[in-house]
């Protein structure tokens, strides 16, 4: 049976803009959070195959495939990371399609980057508390943690 220690904090960080996506990158290192970077979606899509992410923040319009339809791939692969979308301009129909694909949350572009800071801390527990319940054998712990992941999702919307 896996254990906490057994899962690694690591985020992908999906975005076209190369020096957006690094100036990202190093911030979130500095601030400890471990991350891998892809300038395009097909590249994320390969790391995805490979490699096990507790959350993906990804642009949401890029070249190749767009944000949207990443999420709709890896949906399709089983994984159920949660995503977080970056958007330059507010769509509300994009955003309600996003949200019904199950993106977790939202940043405008350009963001403040404490705020990008916490969004990712906080989906980062939503997503090791899933992978806990994937790997637990104890109802009790799942139950638990999946009250907590609703009221960091609700968190998120307030």
């Amino acid at each position: 049976m896996s254990t906490d220690t057994d899962i690694t904090f690591k985020m992908l960080l999906v975005d076209d803009e190369q020096d957006l996506a690094t100036a990202f990158s190093d911030y979130l290192t500095h601030r400890g959070v471990i991350n891998d970077v892809c300038f395009n979606p097909l590249e994320a899509l390969e790391k995805i195959n490979t490699e096990n992410y507790l959350m993906i923040l990804s642009d949401i319009s890029m070249p190749h495939m767009k944000g949207l339809e990443l999420l709709k791939e890896v949906r399709k692969l089983g994984n159920d990371v949660p995503f977080v979308f970056l958007t330059g301009f507010s769509d509300e129909a994009k955003v309600k399609e996003a949200l019904r694909m199950g993106a977790t949350d939202f940043l405008d572009k350009p963001c403040n980057l404490n705020t990008m800071y916490d969004v990712v801390c906080r989906v980062m527990e939503i997503g090791r508390r899933q992978e806990r319940i994937k790997n637990s054998g104890s109802a009790e712990q799942a139950s638990k943690d999946l009250s907590m992941i609703q009221k960091l999702r609700l968190k998120g919307l307030s």
